[in-house]
């Protein structure tokens, strides 16, 4: 979820029942309105989701682990499975850190909410090569 405004929370998941059943069981259903919409125009979905979700932000996140991890992939082909246990297993290990924290601060939007060039889906491709890589170099196996 994404603070629109104060105290108005918006998220693209269809949310209603769970919080429904939240809110009965902890008793606030008096103090919680909940609303479905399938536009709040005259804004455009991105433009919202930009706002409320800081877009540009998390989107430099990315940046910065493609431009620190960019070359693993090619430097892992060219290894021998023996490199994971020195500097280069620590350099995949860090990645795969620098990943799932950069996922923990990704709202996970729809791709109808991101922009085109969103950083994120280069990083998931770079992520997906390394692990693939990080595979080939320890089983011999092609994904």
């Amino acid at each position: 979820m994404g603070g629109l405004q104060k105290s108005v929370w918006i998220t693209p998941d269809p949310v209603i029942d769970d919080w429904k059943r939240l809110l009965a069981a902890s008793e606030l259903t008096e103090w919680v309105l909940l609303f479905e919409s399938a536009e709040l125009g005259p804004v455009e979905d991105l433009a919202i989701a930009h706002r409320v979700w800081k877009l540009d932000e998390v989107s430099a996140r990315y940046e910065r682990y493609l431009t620190v991890f960019k070359s693993l992939p090619r430097q892992l082909r060219v290894s021998k499975s023996s490199t994971l246990q020195g500097e280069l297993g620590n350099t995949t290990q860090r990645e795969s850190r620098a990943y799932f924290d950069l996922l923990r601060g990704d709202p996970l939007l729809p791709s109808a909410l991101t922009p085109k060039d969103f950083a994120g889906t280069r990083a998931d491709e770079l992520h997906g090569e390394i692990r693939d890589a990080v595979r080939t170099l320890v089983l011999g196996d092609k994904p």
